[in-house]
């Protein structure tokens, strides 16, 4: 293998992810997640921008847990604000993150097992299958209390939040 072989391959790896820690100048160190796109534009996601949109969806997971609970943006909303919280806490302590369902209910168990965060990893299955079961009906819903949802969920976005804006 040549240099310029190395090299190349070198560039095509770091295309994918970089992860930077920088320091503000209150001195808190914030991991902010840096992907080069294949058009070579850097797109940034940061912990706090991933935390406003689970807050957001949180908003419309606590409209629909209500009776009567609306399944459809209940298990929508809440699906995508958990997978949002654990992007924003993965983030925020250095994690490789993923577009993949799956993936992200590894992460959320590795943030439950290494720093402390509530365990969501059933949880986040079963809101996949509620929400697979609302938008195709080729999978059976799951038997879940709406209140219970939303509580858990919300317990989880707000366990992130203090991980992401507290201390390092």
């Amino acid at each position: 293998m040549s240099y310029g072989d190395s090299c190349q391959r070198t560039v095509e790896d770091e295309r994918w992810i970089l992860l930077i820690l920088r320091t503000h100048l209150a001195g808190r160190r914030e991991a902010v997640l840096y992907r080069v796109t294949r058009r070579g534009k850097l797109a940034v996601s940061r912990a706090e921008d991933k935390l406003n949109l689970a807050r957001r969806h949180l908003e419309r997971v606590l409209d629909a847990w209500d009776t009567p609970s609306d399944w459809d943006d209940l298990s929508l909303y809440g699906f995508y604000c958990l997978e949002a919280a654990v992007e924003a806490a993965a983030v925020r302590v250095g994690l490789k993150t993923s577009k993949k369902h799956w993936e992200k209910a590894d992460v959320a168990v590795e943030l439950h097992k290494k720093h402390g965060l509530p365990n969501i990893e059933q949880l986040l299955h079963d809101l996949n299958d509620a929400r697979k079961s609302a938008a195709y009906g080729d999978v059976p819903a799951p038997n879940l209390n709406a209140e219970d949802v939303a509580s858990e969920i919300e317990r989880y976005v707000d366990a992130v939040e203090a991980l992401v804006k507290g201390a390092p």
